[in-house]
């Protein structure tokens, strides 16, 4: 069997998924930054960046839309009784 190992460094690919512990923009944006000039040298690397990146974006939608449906709190707090 021939096995080349122009492949071997292919596994670095994966670093992004170091980052996919985040969960704020702030840490996406440096995120993204830093790897996206890198893993284009690497087969399946872009691809791999977009789903670390969609796996920040998430938690954060999240938070946004919690936020968002929160609003204010009620200014008559009186209970209507029936």
């Amino acid at each position: 069997m021939d096995v080349t190992l122009s492949n071997a460094t292919d596994s670095e690919s994966f670093l992004p998924q170091v980052a996919g512990g985040y969960c704020d923009s702030q840490h996406r944006q440096e995120v993204e930054n830093f790897f996206s000039g890198r893993s284009t040298k690497y087969t399946g690397g872009p691809r791999i960046l977009t789903q670390v990146l969609s796996g920040i974006d998430l938690p954060v939608a999240y938070k946004n839309a919690q936020e968002a449906s929160r609003g204010s709190p009620p200014t008559d707090t009186r209970r209507i009784l029936i």
